[in-house]
């Protein structure tokens, strides 16, 4: 090996106190702290993990530039599992800017760790501190390229401005800046008669990587078929194992467009799981490939968006393999009840379990902007510990976070310093994806 490689072992705490208890003038000769050549180093790959591992993201990223033993060690998918053991905790936010160029559109990022670096996002120098990225130019294309969803460190991607018919998807790794190129979806469907693809309904990247170090996409589209009223519905398939898109099943019914309703699908548990506020909830299990139906009593169709019941469903969304959805719930009268029930779902997916409340009031009564309670929610974000977790929400021209433990909140960041007027009010959920530290190949 062409570098020098110095290491240092630290001693146990118990062994430290045992050497500094040594008299000064003690003629016994001191134990002194093992050291390795690099010769000895780079013949074990074993020592060699333990230090790799133990190296941040970006120095280690620059490591695989080396040698070709740093290379085959760091991109080794075991070697991956163990620097990123899942789940693992988001660090940040990607939040789409509102009124950003339609093609190539900007992306403010928001850092968990570091709530400091996202003051005045209208700086770029402050705006780009840390962030992966800024805008996604990794491959040349004519249409721009946009972020359709992220999950477990990895980013699904497509042609921003493209039709159906011409739209590509990528998968990429913001923190390796590696990606793949999916292949066009069918031009025509299966199960009987086909037709021609009219639009693409959903589509979710489904990654686990305590599980595998493959990945599939799921989408789900509509064909148009001649004498047929209405939409025909279809799941295809992708997988990063290989092969083309392969579609699961035969055409649905045009009514099945309840099914996929207003809310996105999200992967938790092996399965894409899609609430609708209009008909039946449903599942498709991603190792099965095999489309069933959610409990009645785990469906938010009864009070989906209705006022008058006194809660209107929020947020549906995962983190650290939970599940949660988030209600807004209100009472009238004289002290006026306005607050967030944070729910969890079960791993036997038997019910729904309240998890947190946050008080709306208070944060009202701190920031004169939230007096109407004009609000989204963006994510709930799991820690490694219950008392680590919290919320964040966009109110007019800030986004808070809202920490369950402690009921605390503060400004993670503040759009009033955007140099778009229109830019200070909200962020849309469906444009808020979560970052995640990855080695993952894609």
């Amino acid at each position: 090996m062409s570098f020098e490689l110095k290491i240092k072992l630290k001693l146990p705490y118990s062994a430290k106190r045992r050497r500094s208890q040594t008299p000064q003038n003690d003629t016994v000769s001191h134990q002194t702290t093992p050291s390795y050549s690099a010769e000895t180093v780079g013949g074990n790959d074993d020592l060699l993990n333990e230090i790799l591992l133990r190296l941040p993201i970006k120095p280690l990223l620059k490591f695989k530039s080396v040698s070709k033993r740093f290379l085959s060690l760091i991109s080794n998918p075991t070697f991956s599992r163990l620097r990123s053991p899942s789940p693992a905790t988001s660090s940040g936010l990607f939040l789409r800017r509102p009124w950003s160029a339609s093609v190539n559109p900007e992306f403010h990022f928001v850092d968990f760790d570091h709530p400091c670096r996202n003051r005045n996002p209208s700086s770029s120098s402050s705006s780009s501190k840390g962030a992966p990225f800024r805008s996604l130019n990794f491959v040349n294309e004519r249409y721009g390229i946009t972020v359709s969803q992220s999950c477990n460190g990895l980013l699904l991607c497509s042609s921003c401005r493209a039709p159906w018919s011409r739209k590509t998807y990528y998968v990429y790794n913001p923190t390796t800046k590696q990606y793949t190129t999916l292949p066009p979806l069918p031009s025509r469907g299966g199960g009987g008669g086909g037709g021609t693809l009219r639009a693409v309904n959903d589509v979710v990247l489904a990654f686990d990587p305590s599980k595998s170090p493959h990945y599939k996409v799921v989408c789900v589209v509509s064909w148009k078929k001649d004498g047929v009223l209405g939409d025909q519905y279809q799941i295809a398939v992708y997988s990063s194992e290989g092969g083309p898109w392969r579609l699961y099943g035969g055409l649905a019914p045009p009514s099945s467009d309840i099914l996929f309703g207003l809310v996105r699908g999200v992967f938790w548990n092996g399965a894409v799981r899609w609430f609708s506020g209009f008909g039946t909830s449903i599942f498709f299990n991603v190792e099965e490939e095999r489309l069933c139906e959610m409990p009645l009593a785990l469906s938010v169709r009864d009070y989906f968006d209705d006022v008058n019941s006194g809660r209107v469903f929020k947020y549906f969304g995962e983190s650290r393999d939970h599940l949660h959805k988030v209600e807004y719930v209100t009472e009238p009268g004289e002290l006026a009840t306005h607050c967030l029930n944070v729910f969890e779902l079960e791993k036997d997916c038997a019910r729904w379990v309240l998890k947190s409340k946050v008080d709306l009031v208070e944060i009202s009564n701190v920031f004169p902007e939230f007096q109407d309670y004009r609000f989204y929610v963006l994510c709930v974000v799991r820690g490694e510990l219950d008392e680590d977790s919290f919320l964040v929400l966009n109110i007019p021209g800030k986004v808070l976070r809202c920490d369950f433990k402690s009921n605390t909140f503060y400004t993670l960041f503040d759009i009033e310093g955007s140099d778009h007027v229109l830019d200070r009010v909200f962020f849309y959920p469906d444009e808020v994806y979560q970052y995640i530290e990855s080695l993952a190949c894609v």
